[in-house]
């Protein structure tokens, strides 16, 4: 089966899979667009007379449903053949892998990022390939030139020599001496304009206080002491500080994408360590490495790629697409069940971890 009619390939492809029992092609060629990056399940809208393409991810995704696996791409085109003719065949023969990753390259793909200072620029392929027309930066800037000259969150500058002020610099400059105009006579009438040591170790200060108090208490969760954790099933469960802490959490997380935590008990070394690790796994490694570690429930322990699994639909969300970030998950492979003897009464305090896992992304 090749199907190549740019545009709803896709569309064609889930019809004629949906009846197993009418139609199944033992080799499979389709083609998807080229630009769209293996991060992006893009699939077109469901109209012949849209000519979008889908992404490779989506087609892919489309095809592992139906026990189809990607053996091969060219540029345009990829190649599957069913899941047990691989196994059978292929798979000790020359292909041996059939990870998206590590068979297509994106090489005509169109990057945009963006500089501290408000500029766009482009990266990759610069033109409209089936149109014939370059993508030029300056087409794609957001704000005129005269916005772009400063980052608005810059450090502030302690030496004249070094950087121009701005108004808002100078202002906040004169914020900060005016205090020590009010006891001159005791240091000779005299101050350094450049000594603000003092003024930027006061700012580092209140700005790492203001994160703590930002920073999201996890201790409910992370202590064992009655002061600090209460009761689980406490006659009205709303008003418990785990309940808040969850709460609180997810919405930091669906606001952000992050969440500053405190209260852990974890040691600051051993955090920094976990970083390095993580970063040297899911950002160092090649895929192949990161994918040893599959499982068959993800869930619980392991490995999973990008664009793989969906928080969302486990709030209740629909039509939202997949997780764009790789997961490693750890913790213990056992569930902890508390003694009931050591319980005096139904009210009482008891720590319960059920397939407990931490998840490193």
């Amino acid at each position: 089966l090749c199907i190549d009619i740019d545009g709803p390939d896709y569309w064609i492809l889930q019809s004629l899979l949906s009846h197993p029992h009418t139609f199944r092609p033992q080799v499979i060629c389709i083609e998807f667009n080229p630009t769209m990056p293996h991060t992006l399940c893009y699939i077109q809208p469901r109209n012949d007379r849209i000519r979008h393409g889908s992404s490779l991810a989506s087609i892919v995704e489309l095809c592992q449903q139906y026990h189809y696996v990607l053996i091969e791409t060219t540029l345009y085109n990829a190649f599957f053949v069913p899941s047990h003719t691989y196994e059978r065949y292929l798979k000790n023969l020359h292909v041996h892998t059939t990870h998206m990753e590590e068979l297509h390259e994106v090489t005509m793909g169109t990057d945009l990022y963006q500089l501290y200072d408000g500029t766009i620029k482009l990266h990759g392929c610069k033109k409209l390939l089936w149109h014939r027309l370059p993508l030029k930066e300056i087409d794609m800037q957001v704000l005129p030139s005269s916005k772009r000259g400063s980052f608005p969150f810059a450090p502030h500058c302690t030496s004249s020599s070094s950087c121009k002020q701005t108004t808002m610099e100078k202002t906040r400059d004169n914020m900060c001496v005016l205090p020590m105009s009010n006891h001159s006579h005791s240091h000779n009438n005299s101050h350094n304009p450049d000594d603000n040591s003092h003024f930027h170790h006061e700012d580092i200060r209140k700005i790492s206080n203001s994160i703590r108090q930002q920073a999201i208490d996890m201790s409910p969760y992370c202590t064992t002491t009655p002061n600090a954790k209460q009761c689980r099933n406490d006659i009205d469960p709303k008003k418990t500080s785990s309940i808040i802490c969850a709460k609180q959490l997810l919405d930091q997380l669906q606001q952000d994408g992050f969440a500053l935590v405190k209260g852990t008990n974890i040691s600051p070394t051993l955090c920094q360590s976990a970083l390095q690790i993580t970063k040297s796994f899911l950002h160092h490694a090649p895929e192949s490495t990161r994918r040893s570690c599959l499982t068959r429930d993800r869930a619980k322990r392991g490995y999973s790629p990008s664009n793989t699994e969906n928080f969302a639909t486990l709030l209740g969300h629909k039509g939202v697409p997949n997780d764009l970030v790789r997961k490693f998950r750890i913790g213990p492979s056992t569930t902890i069940i508390p003694n009931p003897k050591q319980s005096n009464s139904p009210n009482d305090c008891t720590s319960t971890s059920t397939n407990a896992s931490t998840s490193i992304s």
